[in-house]
């Protein structure tokens, strides 16, 4: 599963975890209780069927995203989701390897002062980073629970349906001619 905490960038999400059919879960902000325990019936039906859930996190390096997350987590886990959790975005790594504009903290955010004391007066939105990046991250996560053989051989699959299918498309009209004549 992927979460991300803006819904500004859903589209470039949907787009990148579509390729997968892999779920996407949009925060916005603190969530409901009810959002919170739809998505956590969601991770308990894929634990029920045996499966393993990886929810990697995209968010914004800042008080209120860092406990957003935090909030989220413990919601999930109080409704009786199992998941492993990863923060996939924004990294603190990701200041320095791109250069972000450093956003200044703001000292009317309560949970101010505990981030500055362990991050310093750094912070960003996720929207910092660029779309191709993103996606890139997202396809890196999701592909490292992709049995490469069983892709590989779904792709060969797809190539030949899709060859069958032009097939038909290019000579759809003779086709067609030679229904009507034979009717």
């Amino acid at each position: 599963m992927v979460a991300c905490e803006k819904q500004a960038l859903e589209g470039i999400f949907a787009e990148a975890v579509d390729d997968y059919g892999v779920p996407l879960y949009v925060i916005r902000g603190f969530n409901s209780e009810s959002f919170e325990y739809e998505w956590s019936e969601d991770i308990k039906g894929y634990n029920e069927r045996g499966q393993q859930v990886a929810i990697y996190y995209f968010g914004d390096h800042d008080p209120s995203g860092l406990c957003l997350e935090q909030n989220s987590q413990r919601k999930l886990e109080r409704f009786g989701a199992r998941f492993d959790w990863e923060r996939a975005g924004l990294l603190l790594e990701d200041f320095k390897r791109f250069g972000l504009v450093h956003v200044p903290v703001k000292q009317t955010d309560s949970r101010a002062n505990g981030y500055l004391s362990k991050f310093g007066d750094m912070a960003a939105e996720l929207d910092a980073l660029e779309p191709e990046e993103l996606q890139r991250r997202i396809h890196a996560c999701i592909k490292r629970h992709i049995d490469r053989e069983s892709w590989e051989r779904l792709e060969r699959a797809d190539a030949v349906q899709r060859d069958d299918l032009a097939l038909v498309a290019r000579n759809w009209g003779r086709a067609l001619a030679a229904a009507r004549a034979d009717a």
